[in-house]
């Protein structure tokens, strides 16, 4: 088979395997579609739609919010301005993951074949994948979509051996920036690629590509009173800087997904951790591993420390640097027919995705059912709404304002209220008339303790208190129980 027949084939695989893992759902009646999103897609969404009503940025219309990471947020609102919130605006962001997951393979290809000299066929079989990786952690929605093709493409930016534009890639970093934000501990890490291999490099020039962080975390400054957005100081609610385990944990899943995007990554940064112990390694390819596999643990133990949240799909983009290094490490010990590999990558994430495209059904997702309850609920219900977790695609069907009793997508007195008073005191504060408690603990049927955030660890700080009235009415589905109470 010639070399470009096998890349036209590639890529031509994974768009089929994309589509089925993405396109399939929208096969189905009404609005099920909305279950194969994250719930955090809708925090988004909601934001966009409620910032077109009320002319502030805002999520509820009662208070603003910079809840989001700013590029994929800022996408968003162009494609509502173009598509309104119908299913329209849904099928284009999955178009656009299926056509970053080619850029996503394209990119890895060229990294492992033009940059380290891979043989094509361990080269393609590599990058799809990396592409198959990249379709799991961002068929949700979320903003890694962008951000896992903006690091690969930066990687090949750097690795190149012609002279590249400082402010190129000072502007490329901007993005990676602006498209997740914790993606900066990549970015300062890959500092020390270009300090050490990027001869000539304009560090006056790579500044000025490094304006649009720089805006963003200014106004961020002068709008809303913190450098960060308002979800990252939710998440940071701790009252002590001791590491927890539950970040880690969160890591070790042996749900089949997680397997793919999780388990596997972790078992080849130990190999490449081997691997990196040979002295022949070139010099360039051994800071590149060291710093991809840092990524993660840096970012891993840096949650442990301040926040102690778990990770969900979309945070997994950080082991994407590692498992491109880990191919190039291990390709030396690679024996046998490379062709053989390829077949089995492709027939693997075919038959992956025909089995969750074809079996995947939206009443399967607890979250969307429940969802849909609580729509029902809403409907002659009006009023300010209050919630915790799963608030995202509740607040997406319901036609009322919604208090995210996270703090996720408020502002920072929020956060300071959360911090400050006992819960009943906080949804009074803030005019509540119905209060959803996820999984309440129920002491008797008139007496409830309820706390949000959900406490994960000893150290996290949150608010609680005990109802003292049966709930008004309750949504019950396999996996989760939620009890509305009537505060007003």
């Amino acid at each position: 088979m010639k070399k470009n027949q096998t890349l036209n084939y590639s890529l031509f695989f994974l768009v089929i395997s994309a589509s089925l893992l993405l396109l399939t759902k929208y096969f189905e009646s009404g609005d099920k579609y909305l279950a194969f999103f994250d719930d955090d897609f809708y925090y988004y969404i909601q934001t966009i739609k409620q910032t077109f009503k009320s002319g502030f940025i805002t999520f509820n219309g009662i208070v603003v919010t910079n809840g989001f990471h700013p590029l994929w947020f800022w996408l968003l609102t162009i494609l509502s301005v173009i598509l309104g919130f119908g299913k329209g605006l849904f099928i284009v962001v999955n178009i656009i993951t299926i056509s970053l997951s080619a850029v996503v393979f394209s990119e890895s290809h060229k990294l492992l074949t033009d940059k380290f000299q891979l043989e094509e066929y361990y080269s393609l079989a590599s990058s799809l994948f990396v592409s198959f990786i990249y379709l799991l952690i961002g068929k949700g929605g979320m903003e890694v979509i962008i951000t896992i093709p903006l690091i690969i493409y930066l990687l090949n930016l750097l690795t190149k051996d012609e002279s590249v534009s400082s402010f190129k890639i000072g502007l490329v970093y901007s993005l990676c920036f602006l498209s997740r934000l914790d993606s900066i501990i990549l970015l300062i890490l890959l500092t020390i690629y270009i300090i050490k291999f990027r001869k000539g490099f304009n560090f006056t020039k790579f500044l000025i590509g490094l304006i649009p962080s720089a805006f963003y975390l200014l106004s961020n400054l002068f709008f809303y009173h913190t450098l960060m957005p308002i979800s990252g100081m939710a998440k940071q609610l701790k009252n002590s800087y001791w590491p927890v385990t539950n970040t880690i944990e969160s890591l070790i899943s042996f749900n089949p997904n997680h397997i793919i995007y999780s388990l596997i990554p972790i078992f080849c940064i130990f190999i490449s951790i081997i691997l990196l112990m040979n002295k022949r390694i070139m010099s360039r390819i051994k800071v590149l591993s060291i710093i991809s596999i840092l990524f993660p643990l840096v970012l891993i133990l840096f949650n442990s420390i301040v926040s102690g949240w778990g990770f969900w799909p979309w945070y997994y983009y950080i082991f994407i640097p590692s498992q491109l290094m880990f191919f190039i490490l291990f390709a030396p010990y690679i024996r046998g027919n490379k062709k053989t590999l390829w077949v089995m990558i492709v027939i693997f994430i075919l038959c992956w995705s025909f089995g969750f495209g074809i079996f995947k059904k939206g009443i399967h997702y607890d979250n969307y059912n429940g969802a849909k309850g609580i729509q029902e609920f809403s409907i002659d219900k009006k009023g300010v709404y209050a919630m915790g977790d799963r608030a995202g695609l509740v607040s997406f069907l319901i036609e009322n304002p919604l208090i995210q009793m996270e703090g996720l997508v408020m502002n920072k007195q929020f956060v300071h209220d959360l911090k400050s008073n006992k819960l009943l005191k906080l949804l009074n504060m803030y005019d509540v008339n119905y209060y959803i408690a996820n999984n309440p603990n129920r002491i008797n049927n008139s007496k409830w303790f309820v706390q949000d955030p959900y406490k994960i660890h000893p150290s996290q700080i949150v608010s609680s208190d005990t109802i003292y009235s049966v709930p008004y009415d309750s949504v019950i589905v396999k996996t989760w129980k939620y009890y509305i109470f009537k505060m007003k």
